[in-house]
């Protein structure tokens, strides 16, 4: 698992404009010490809120902080209110890009606070070339607006980044995934004004 996160942490600091020049000629460890430098600024004026009021739902996600084309995997947070009810729906999407076959996922755990749980496959597809078949699919797992702050408070408590995960497939196959807990804390503030009163 270390070395599946170093890399991940390497390509999400990669995406900062100001660090992207400098990744080429940094040691593993200043990347690494970079990563976990970056300010909850960087993610904050990553985060885009889409209200439309001709649509049902406010939706916003941290898509830009981590999304990047020339990479095989994306993740970010998202949320979605209803407009009507108030009801707000907060996930973890996840991408897979593979050769190795289909994913399909069917569960996710934590290395800190939160129980097991369900991930649901959105959507699949495969495109066949020469080199072979990748496989893309789209899947997500549910989060409340409570385990968003205690995955705060648990980093926090212990002194660390990040929030680690892994993505168990039907397959045999895994993937990890880890958000920064800056990006955590500003999709935290960002959500605010739209929470329950009884979960604010």
């Amino acid at each position: 698992m270390e070395s599946d996160l170093n890399y991940r942490l390497f390509r999400q600091l990669a995406l900062g404009s100001a660090l992207f020049g400098l990744t080429a000629c940094m040691s593993l460890e200043e990347r690494q010490a970079a990563f976990r430098a970056l300010p909850q600024s960087y993610f904050q004026d990553r985060i885009v809120v889409e209200d439309d009021p001709l649509n049902p739902s406010i939706r916003i996600n941290t898509r830009n902080s981590f999304h990047d084309l020339s990479v095989s995997n994306d993740q970010f947070l998202r949320a979605s209110i209803m407009r009507g009810s108030g009801t707000l729906l907060l996930q973890v999407y996840v991408t897979t890009r593979t050769l190795d076959g289909w994913f399909q996922p069917s569960r996710v755990t934590f290395l800190h606070t939160l129980s097991d749980r369900s991930v649901r496959r959105l959507a699949f597809d495969v495109n066949c070339q020469n080199l072979g078949c990748r496989h893309y699919e789209d899947m997500a797992f549910d989060i409340s607006a409570a385990e968003l702050d205690g995955m705060i408070e648990a980093l926090e408590a212990k002194g660390e980044t990040a929030f680690v995960f892994r993505v168990h497939g039907r397959s045999g196959l895994h993937h990890d995934g880890v958000f920064h807990i800056n990006e955590l804390k500003a999709f935290r503030d960002v959500i605010a004004p739209y929470r329950p009163p009884d979960e604010t």
